[in-house]
C-alpha cells in the first residue's frame, strides 16, 4: 500500500482529531506521534506539519533504541496507538519489527526522495 504527502498529513491531521476528541471523553489517550530522521529536509518539513497539526514530533538520526525504549514500547503495549513517520528505509524496518511483536503492523508506506520512506504504523488487521 502507497501514501503520497497529502495522503500523510491528512492522517496526521486524523490522528491529531482522535486524540482531541478522546480528551473530551475523559479517554486517556496519547497525543498523535511523528517520527522522522532529523538528517533530511523532508522529514523535517513533514514534522513540521504533524506538529502544526497537534502531533508529538520525536526527531531521531536513523537509530530508534532510544526512542523505543524511552516511549515507544510503552505506548504500544498501553494504548496501540498509530504512529506515523519519515525515516530511511532501514529504520522503518527496525520499527516494524518492534511493531509485531506489539501486535502492531505497517499500514501504509511510500518513497518520498531523499532515501526516505513515509509511513505510519497502526494495531495490526485480524485475518478470520
Amino acid at each position: 500500500m502507497v501514501i503520497g504527502r497529502r495522503t500523510l498529513l491528512k492522517s496526521v491531521a486524523a490522528l491529531a482529531g482522535a486524540a482531541a476528541l478522546a480528551g473530551k471523553t475523559g479517554a486517556a489517550a496519547p497525543a498523535p506521534l511523528f517520527v522522522f530522521d532529523r538528517r533530511a529536509g523532508t522529514a523535517r518539513q513533514l514534522a513540521l506539519a504533524a506538529a502544526k497539526r497537534g502531533a508529538a514530533i520525536r526527531p531521531i538520526a536513523g537509530d530508534v533504541t532510544a526512542l523505543w525504549a524511552g516511549e515507544l514500547s510503552r505506548r504500544w503495549a498501553t494504548h496501540r496507538g498509530a504512529v506515523s513517520g519519515a525515516t530511511t528505509a532501514e529504520t522503518l524496518r527496525c520499527l516494524e519489527i518492534l511493531a509485531r511483536g506489539n501486535g502492531m503492523a505497517i499500514a501504509e508506506a511510500q518513497a518520498i526522495g531523499e532515501g526516505l520512506v513515509a509511513w505510519r504504523i497502526a494495531p495490526a488487521r485480524r485475518s478470520i
